[in-house]
């Protein structure tokens, strides 16, 4: 299942629902859709003035999101990434009734995430507001943030392109007139300054500096 299919068919169980229905309904009847690695159902309390008292309730949690344990919004350990990703999309479903299909790519906390995301508001009439949502995310990819921007020789920098690009030591050595032991030899110096345990994890860490600027 891709996540087209997987919205359309959330979006169609959603559609069957009654109006004023309790949202235990609708979870149990989308259970099915999360069998997927790495998906999660969230029920969402937005019955608040406040957004920041919205609170979260893990469903099904087979991807860490940084929460840190939080399910008061306010309390989530990066509100920056909560006030550009979060409440935007959360509060649109609750005010218009529609569900809001969208993907975030963002930082929250020590990850980049890209993910695919259908919100799924209460069922009712204006002028009344939702009183719960239920959300399902679908992560796309997931990388972890260096602790520290490196400085990096002209050298290490043009290597570092290169295995970004997919390109093998053996590779990377005629293009830059070196010898595959010299090029080894940087990439250890690149491990060491990322203080990534092997060239894969090198390569997640320089993409999401380039991602996060």
């Amino acid at each position: 299942m891709d996540f087209i299919s997987l919205s359309r068919n959330a979006l169609d169980i959603w559609s069957q629902e009654e109006e004023g229905s309790n949202s235990d309904s609708l979870i149990l009847k989308l259970l099915p859709l999360t069998q997927p690695p790495g998906i999660n159902l969230h029920r969402l309390n937005v019955d608040f003035d406040k957004k920041e008292d919205f609170v979260l309730q893990n469903i099904v949690e087979k991807t860490d999101q940084r929460r840190r344990g939080a399910t008061r919004m306010g309390d989530h350990p990066d509100q920056a990434y909560v006030e550009a990703n979060v409440f935007p999309a959360f509060m649109e479903a609750r005010d218009t009734g529609h569900p809001v299909i969208d993907c975030v790519s963002a930082k929250a906390v020590d990850r980049y995430y890209i993910y695919d995301r259908v919100i799924l508001p209460q069922k009712c009439s204006a002028p009344q507001r939702a009183l719960w949502l239920v959300a399902i995310v679908w992560p796309r990819l997931i990388l972890p943030i260096p602790e520290i921007r490196p400085q990096l020789t002209e050298a290490e920098a043009d290597i570092l392109k290169c295995l970004m690009m997919g390109e093998q030591p053996k590779e990377i050595a005629p293009q830059l007139n070196l010898s595959r032991r010299a090029i080894e030899h940087r990439i250890q110096s690149l491990k060491a300054k990322y203080g990534a345990r092997n060239v894969t994890h090198l390569v997640a860490l320089a993409i999401t500096n380039e991602l996060v600027g």
